[in-house]
């Protein structure tokens, strides 16, 4: 007889959740719609699996990794099979803040749907008591300010770019390369703090300030020229979706 693994999954775990959330939108949706809802779910388990055990205790981590080691299952959805969809708030912000912009770098359609998929699988996670109403509010939270925040951000990414790559080199002694916090913005000019050390004031053209909000945050390389702080290099822009 074959030997059971001591680590069981979860009754019910995420992974049959989530096929149950899409079952039922696909009696609802059209098919292009459908698709989307269907891609930001296969996202969401691919975001569980690389970032959900950071979010583990230590006896957690031990039992997901025993788990994998019992039951001979080594593919990279075992976190959303062995646990269950108590876990799915704790990971919205990182699945839609970083993963999608950063690991995944979708357009703005998806990542629109991303937030729209998130609010809804919010309120249906609560509607069939899987999290509480609290885990649901802030859930959908996160989701609606993805919804409205995550677009513009794709967007100053690309501005940032196009910037840097249609201006002549930038040329300073003094460099300071890091991930830059917005903590203030005037048209034209961007008030950027690394830590608790002194913001430096970065002029750019008004596409860029317009674009910007205070809180993002943005990879850059700053070069000091005669006339002042200039973005050498800027990689892909962070929005706050925290509550």
């Amino acid at each position: 007889m074959e030997k059971k693994p001591s680590v069981q999954p979860a009754g019910p775990n995420i992974a049959t959740v989530l096929r149950e959330f899409l079952e039922e939108q696909a009696g609802r949706l059209g098919k292009e719609t459908y698709g989307k809802y269907e891609t930001a779910i296969e996202l969401l388990q691919h975001c569980l699996s690389s970032y959900g055990p950071n979010y583990l205790e230590k006896e957690e981590e031990e039992m997901l990794e025993r788990y994998k080691k019992e039951s001979g299952r080594k593919d990279e959805f075992a976190f959303s099979v062995l646990f269950g969809p108590e876990k799915i708030p704790f990971i919205v912000e990182e699945f839609l803040g970083y993963f999608l912009v950063n690991k995944v770098m979708c357009g703005k359609d998806q990542l629109r749907a991303a937030g729209t998929v998130m609010k809804k699988l919010a309120r249906w996670l609560a509607e069939r008591g899987y999290i509480d109403g609290d885990e649901a509010e802030y859930m959908a939270g996160i989701a609606a300010k993805a919804y409205r925040e995550l677009p513009s951000a794709e967007a100053l990414s690309e501005a940032l770019y196009e910037m840097v790559e249609s201006s002549p080199t930038v040329k300073g002694e003094e460099r300071i390369e890091d991930l830059f916090s917005v903590v203030k913005v005037e048209p034209g000019r961007l008030h950027l703090q690394v830590g608790d050390e002194e913001p430096v004031v970065v002029k750019v053209p008004r596409r860029i300030s317009d674009l910007c909000r205070v809180g993002w945050m943005i990879p850059l390389l700053l070069v000091k020229t005669p006339g002042g702080w200039r973005i050498a290099w800027a990689g892909t822009v962070y929005p706050d979706l925290s509550n």
